[in-house]
């Protein structure tokens, strides 16, 4: 057993010495990158510039730093956003996310990991856990509660992403459009494909907590999870669906099929410049699936030509 735990630590090392010996990049999920975020910052992060130019603000600890996406990166409509997309996929309720600064220390970004439960498009399959980055967070730089400095997308004042009501349930699933950041060298990074990485995500049953066991979707819930999700509860703790954690297919088909005929209205995250938000937002969610259908249809046949990806 030992013998065997050894050789399969090699093999991953060697896999992955492999991979940047032929240039190739790595993904990282929520685990390994707040493992490394925490050994970066090992006695926090009151020094970084971050906390620094927020304890600076009068009043102080009100510091709160603006991403305003220019609006020329906005994606006009849906085929130029699954054009320019490495990934389209609809994944499931968020398993983990982690919030750290970013590589200049100036702001703050989201890893979310999620598993992904049906694919229009990209080198993940159906089952696979995805990461992604949004531009935005919040972090603690001391002990005092409103020591707390962020990244907030803009145009500020005026936050741009809504809650959709006051029944807003944030468990997904989400169809998410993503492109393939190489700004590190070395790690692959998948963050919105448009408006510089604020465009492309769609809540598809914002007002359906999918874990309650009368939702129609819970087999959407149930088909998200995985071991790190069900390992983080305390004492060893867990609930009874976690004993035997692993990729349904089945629950995984019955999600889709339930989405498929899903008739609420989806919410469309996203500043209020984005022309895709004023056209989806408040679609049925299975008008919105025919529209993301016909919009893939038309980028493959597109790529088949050759047209290069905008």
């Amino acid at each position: 057993m030992k013998r065997d735990f050894i050789l399969s630590i090699f093999v991953m090392g060697f896999v992955v010495m492999s991979a940047f010996a032929q240039g190739q990049s790595v993904e990282k999920h929520v685990l390994e990158i707040t493992a490394e975020f925490k050994a970066k910052y090992p006695q926090g992060l009151a020094d970084s510039p971050l906390c620094q130019h927020g304890k600076q603000q009068h009043p102080p600890y009100s510091h709160l730093r603006v991403y305003e996406p220019d609006p020329q990166t906005l994606a006009s409509d849906l085929l130029a956003l699954v054009r320019r997309s490495d990934e389209v996929v609809m994944v499931g309720t968020p398993l983990r996310a982690v919030t750290i600064l970013s590589p200049s220390g100036e702001n703050a970004l989201t890893y979310t990991d999620a598993r992904i439960l049906r694919s229009w498009k990209g080198s993940h399959k159906v089952g696979d856990v995805l990461t992604f980055e949004m531009p935005e967070g919040f972090l603690f730089c001391g002990s005092g509660h409103l020591e707390r400095f962020g990244t907030q997308v803009g145009p500020w004042p005026q936050a741009g992403y809504h809650t959709p009501s006051h029944a807003y349930s944030p468990d997904g699933p989400y169809l998410i459009f993503l492109r393939q950041s190489n700004e590190q060298p070395g790690i692959t990074t998948l963050r919105l494909a448009g408006g510089n990485g604020v465009q492309g995500s769609f809540d598809l049953v914002p007002d359906q907590i999918i874990s309650d066991t009368h939702s129609p979707y819970e087999s959407c819930f149930r088909a998200s999870y995985d071991w790190g999700w069900c390992h983080s509860y305390p004492h060893g703790w867990s609930p009874q669906w976690c004993k035997q954690p692993r990729v349904d297919m089945q629950n995984i088909a019955h999600c889709n099929a339930a989405i498929g005929a899903g008739k609420e209205a989806i919410f469309a995250n996203g500043v209020d410049q984005d022309p895709l938000r004023n056209e989806y937002d408040g679609n049925s969610v299975s008008s919105f699936l025919r529209s993301v259908d016909s919009a893939a249809e038309k980028a493959t046949h597109r790529e088949i030509l050759g047209e290069t990806k905008p």
